[in-house]
């Protein structure tokens, strides 16, 4: 998982998009999986950002979307293409949808910024291998390391009274993440 390195504005990979972090890696977007994400991370209400970034051109492209469906198939598409996807776990300003209203705006320099979550409804925990320096990819046997982690954490979190339905699973490429959500 990307997490920004600040207080509120906190991304995920897209559930069932795995990163292209390794050359011998392929990205595969599950519908399915991103469907439940959504639904898990964000009530139909919601404004959700869809932020598509291509490792291998550094092109970015972004979106705003009330959609599901049509964010679903946007993400899909994109990650069809090499792009990898994020989103924003937290509730956003619905003004962001005047940016980019259920569509992806290629190279879209207004995109969301701590000032514009209104409202904290998830907690991100990203699961990561140590490496140096911190710039590479990790490798396959660091990131399945990082994978066991990650699932080791997420069954012992019921322990404490988290429901398992609130815990959302995800690959990052280069290890893994969850998100509990309220």
């Amino acid at each position: 998982m990307i997490v920004a390195r600040n207080e509120k504005l906190q991304s995920v990979v897209t559930p069932g998009a795995r990163g292209c972090q390794n050359a011998d890696t392929k990205a595969i977007a599950d519908p399915k999986e991103i469907r439940r994400g959504l639904t898990l991370l964000h009530p139909k209400s919601d404004i959700v950002e869809l932020r598509a970034i291509n490792n291998n051109t550094s092109y970015n492209a972004t979106g705003y979307f009330t959609n599901f469906e049509l964010y679903i198939t946007e993400a899909v598409r994109l990650n069809s293409q090499g792009f990898t996807i994020y989103s924003i776990v937290n509730e956003l300003n619905p003004n962001l949808l005047n940016l980019a209203s259920n569509k992806i705006a290629p190279g879209l320099k207004n995109t969301a910024k701590d000032k514009h979550v209104i409202r904290r409804r998830c907690l991100p925990i990203d699961i990561d291998p140590e490496r140096e320096p911190k710039d590479i990819s990790s490798t396959d046997m660091e990131h399945q390391s990082a994978l066991e982690m990650m699932y080791k954490i997420s069954r012992w979190l019921p322990t404490f009274g988290i429901p398992e339905e609130s815990i959302a699973l995800a690959d990052s490429g280069n290890g893994g993440h969850f998100t509990i959500a309220d």
